[in-house]
């Protein structure tokens, strides 16, 4: 839980309003917000202590030096873009009646109209507390794929992992890391996927990849606990990724691009 004291003291500055002026030279991934390129978490509140605010750094760039005040002043618009991004409209015309709002009987018998329609037949009985009508039978819908049934439950009892000749290598040294370098710089789609310490791509740090590019035959790579090594690690993969001839497959990409 976090109060405005909390908030302060995570992004480093003096007043809540400055989050938004944090965000607009940092960045924010999650609500597609760009931020200045090349200014991180701490630059951003070394500019927001010495500045205070976007408008204030845009009106006195002449006050910066070397890479920072040519990435400033080359991305002006870009930081002001952000700024008005991450600022939440307080001004939108809402017209608001309090009545309506209030919880009023319900009419049960266009509800149970409804619920009846959609087939909710749990909410039928847990709000109005009657059992839904019996829908009449007719034709019946074909299952593209009920035809795979029996032969997925046969098959399942036939095999398994133990019965499939497979390849998974586990990249624990410079020679298996440098082969499989080699060999996915060198495919045209590669199947990937992260192993984090949790659900929220903010907050969670990676701890591995797993590669696969052929079939019954994968790499898993792991990350060290030192981040230093990881990051080492993970500039080794940026040819691989930064490679827009070769196509990546994935589950859920954009939490790993996140």
């Amino acid at each position: 839980m976090l109060g405005i004291e909390e908030v302060k003291k995570k992004f480093g500055i003096e007043n809540t309003d400055q989050v938004i002026d944090f965000l607009g030279l940092m960045g924010d991934a999650s609500d597609n917000i760009p931020g200045c390129p090349g200014v991180g978490e701490k630059t951003a509140q070394k500019i927001i202590g010495e500045f205070g605010s976007i408008e204030n750094l845009l009106n006195s760039t002449e006050q910066l030096k070397g890479a920072l005040k040519k990435k400033v002043e080359e991305n002006k618009e870009l930081i002001s873009l952000s700024r008005v991004l991450a600022t939440i409209r307080k001004d939108v015309p809402i017209t608001l009646d309090m009545e309506n709002l209030k919880i009023a009987k319900p009419n049960e018998e266009e509800l149970r109209k409804l619920f009846e329609e959609l087939e909710f037949s749990k909410l039928l009985n847990k709000v109005l507390g009657v059992k839904p009508k019996a829908v009449e039978k007719g034709p019946i819908q074909g299952d593209l794929f009920g035809g795979f049934a029996a032969d997925a439950q046969e098959e399942s009892k036939q095999t398994t992992i133990s019965d499939i000749a497979h390849k998974y290598i586990l990249v624990d040294n410079q020679e298996i890391e440098d082969n499989l370098l080699r060999i996915i710089l060198s495919q045209k789609e590669v199947c990937f996927d992260t192993e984090t310490t949790g659900t929220d791509p903010m907050n969670a740090d990676i701890v591995g990849m797993s590669f696969s590019f052929a079939e019954n035959e994968a790499y898993y790579v792991p990350l060290s606990k030192n981040r230093d090594e990881a990051q080492t690690t993970l500039n080794k993969f940026k040819p691989f990724f930064e490679n827009k001839e070769i196509s990546k497959v994935g589950q859920n990409m954009k939490y790993d691009m996140l």
